[in-house]
C-alpha cells in the first residue's frame, strides 16, 4: 500500500461515533470476511470516511482499498463529511440533528466570510446596477431547512433545541444516548 492514511482529529470529530455494538459488529464482519468491502476515503491523504474500518483493518492486518476524493478545500472536505454522514442510515435522530446543525453553522460562517470579503451590504442600494442585479430571494426558514437536512420533523428539531438550550446536562445526555426520546416538555421538568 503506497499511501498511508492519516487521521485528522478535527475531521474525525465531525463524525458521530459508532455505538459499541455497531463497532463490535463491524469488527466481527471484517475479521470474519478477512477483508474490508468498502474503501477508505481520503482527501489529501487524510481519512474522511472509514476511520473505524481503517483501525480494524490495521488491527487485524487486513488489506483495504483507498479512494482519494478531489475536493477544493478543507472546508469542502468538512461539508462532504457531514453530507456523507447525513446519508447514512445508522444515525439516530439526535446524531442527524447534530450533524445538520453543524453543517448549517459551517455554511453560515462561510456565507458571512464571503459577504464580508465582497464588501457586505455596504454597496449603494440606490445604484442602477444594484437594483437590476439583485434577484428576488425566497424567504428562508432555517428550522425547516435544518430539519429536512436531518430527516426529522421541525417539531422534533425544535424540541431537541429546547432540551439542548434549557434542559439539564443529565437530560441532554439521556436524550443524546437514546435512553429518552425527544419530547416537547422534557426541558420544563
Amino acid at each position: 500500500m503506497s499511501i498511508l492514511p492519516t487521521i485528522d482529529p478535527e475531521l474525525r470529530a465531525l463524525i458521530p461515533p459508532l455505538a459499541q455494538e455497531e463497532r463490535e459488529q463491524l469488527e466481527q464482519n471484517i475479521a470474519d470476511a478477512g477483508m474490508c468491502y468498502d474503501p477508505i476515503i481520503l482527501w489529501e491523504g487524510i481519512i474522511i470516511d472509514g476511520h473505524n474500518r481503517y483501525e480494524i483493518c490495521v488491527k487485524y492486518g487486513i488489506e483495504f482499498q483507498i479512494e482519494e476524493m478531489q475536493l477544493e478545500s478543507r472546508e469542502a472536505a468538512k461539508v462532504w463529511i457531514l453530507d456523507n454522514q447525513l446519508s447514512k442510515r445508522n444515525l439516530s435522530d439526535v446524531s442527524r440533528i447534530e450533524v445538520a446543525l453543524l453543517k448549517a453553522e459551517m455554511l453560515r460562517e462561510k456565507a458571512q466570510r464571503k459577504q464580508s470579503q465582497a464588501g457586505g451590504d455596504k454597496k449603494s442600494e440606490g445604484s442602477l446596477s444594484s437594483v437590476w442585479s439583485k434577484p428576488k430571494l425566497e424567504p428562508v426558514n432555517v428550522r425547516k431547512d435544518i430539519a429536512a437536512e436531518a430527516g426529522v420533523g421541525e417539531e422534533k428539531l425544535y424540541n431537541y433545541m429546547q432540551i439542548k438550550e434549557h434542559g439539564s446536562p443529565q437530560l441532554l445526555e439521556q436524550v443524546q444516548s437514546g435512553e429518552l426520546k425527544i419530547e416537547a416538555d422534557f426541558f420544563l421538568v
